[in-house]
């Protein structure tokens, strides 16, 4: 229980980030472009906003809490019964796959986690921001969850850079202390949706506008990396293992590998539903027949 409460200490870090972010765009920079009558542009600002910030919201507790999958008892008892029915992949000595740890029969691309202390189905990598490991019944909510945090940071970025440029030209424009002459004051007029309540608003839209561009570039990449792999059909783990190997059986084609990770239906792609095809035990491989793969890509209805 103790280590379970420990490992929720950086998904605590990530929503801390995420409640900086919030704060300092909707309640400093969002209500100082309200409070220079600029209502639709607020309006329009802070619907788009919300709408990505929930999202990734949704996308990342879903991931945190949805059972990656494991090996299932079915699977146990079908490979006590079957030598190689259901598996294409061997160990070194060609032998059928076994958990050294689990002492268990592991279904092709399974894997162990020490983390987890079990197998998970599909392994990708077992992520400490959100306390979890990415396996097949999470694996597109994960992608989900970097796809809407990096499209979030990437718009406050964008729209707080004009409140980044006046904070800057405010601090490097400060009149001097003894200065009393009121129409100093108000010389220059303030610019539409940038922040007019002094020092403190100015270094929150800094601060968010340095966050948000962190995030959208080093989760850019990363989340560009795993495209690529949903692209191609393979994980994390395969891309380390076989890194130096042209091979991957599991390449269907872009489309296929598509549709195996975010569902067959383009109206859910994008939506944090679990639809990915496929049961996660058995995968078609390009030496599969047409036949073969339909009975190895069977429709998942978890949602």
């Amino acid at each position: 229980m103790q280590r379970r409460l420990i490992s929720f200490v950086p998904v605590a870090f990530v929503e801390v980030l995420f409640g900086w972010v919030y704060y300092a765009y909707v309640f400093r920079y969002i209500w100082s472009i309200l409070a220079t009558n600029t209502l639709v542009l607020g309006i329009a600002f802070v619907t788009i906003f919300h709408a990505l910030f929930l999202m990734a919201q949704v996308c990342f507790w879903r991931t945190v809490f949805k059972d990656p999958g494991g090996i299932p008892e079915q699977f146990v008892q079908h490979a006590a019964e079957n030598a190689f029915h259901d598996t294409v992949e061997t160990n070194r000595g060609g032998n059928r796959r076994e958990c050294g740890k689990c002492r268990l029969y592991k279904p092709d691309r399974t894997h162990h986690c020490s983390q987890c202390g079990r197998c998970i189905l599909k392994m990708d990598h077992h992520c400490p921001f959100v306390a979890n490991c990415i396996g097949w019944h999470n694996y597109k909510l994960f992608m989900l969850f970097l796809t809407y945090t990096v499209l979030c940071a990437v718009y406050v970025a964008v729209t707080t850079v004009p409140g980044m440029f006046e904070a800057v030209t405010k601090a490097s424009h400060v009149p001097p202390q003894h200065s009393t002459n009121s129409t100093s004051l108000h010389a220059a007029p303030h610019t539409p949706g940038l922040t007019p309540g002094g020092s403190e608003s100015d270094v929150a839209v800094l601060v968010a506008f340095i966050m948000a561009t962190v995030f959208a570039g080093g989760l850019g990449l990363f989340a560009g990396t795993h495209y690529y792999y949903v692209l191609s059909n393979k994980s994390t783990i395969e891309a380390l293992e076989k890194q130096h190997s042209r091979s991957n059986m599991y390449n269907m084609g872009a489309a296929a590998n598509w549709r195996q990770v975010f569902g067959r239906s383009p109206l859910l792609w994008f939506w944090p539903v679990c639809n990915s095809v496929g049961d996660g035990l058995v995968f078609p491989t390009r030496d599969s027949t047409p036949d073969d793969a339909r009975q190895r890509l069977l429709p998942n209805n978890d949602t």
